[in-house]
């Protein structure tokens, strides 16, 4: 049974990429894919709580510890050939991508949304 509160979580720490593991008090991001809320940790202590889309059905959004390996501002959206900062572009204007299942951070990521109204459901690409 997944765990109601620590489901995916991985770590923003300013020593990436040199650590692959978060120290203690290092920023960490932790998503519970059951109330679709994402918590920001810093200094050992959540600073703020927001609601998340995640993964639908078939497309579920990874769990375990993942590195960021990208971040970028304006995303290109390559599986529909949308330029960053285009209206039309699903991921909104910030992508913060992880490692899972060796993806190096272009498959797996937190990102923003040009739908804001899809916020808090299960309709995302993972």
């Amino acid at each position: 049974m997944k765990s109601a509160f620590l489901t995916l979580f991985f770590t923003l720490s300013p020593l990436w990429p040199l650590g692959p593991n978060p120290l203690p008090g290092d920023p960490l991001v932790i998503v519970n894919l059951n109330t679709n809320r994402v918590a920001f940790i810093h200094g050992g202590e959540v600073q703020e709580i927001y609601l998340a889309a995640t993964g639908k059905w078939g497309q579920e959004t990874p769990e375990g510890l993942f590195t960021v390996t990208v971040k970028v501002i304006n995303p290109y959206y390559r599986k529909l050939n949308i330029p960053g900062g285009a209206k039309t572009n699903p991921l909104g204007s910030r992508w913060i991508g992880f490692d899972a299942y060796e993806t190096d951070g272009r498959k797996y990521g937190i990102h923003g949304t040009n739908r804001p109204e899809l916020i808090g459901g299960y309709v995302s690409q993972g």
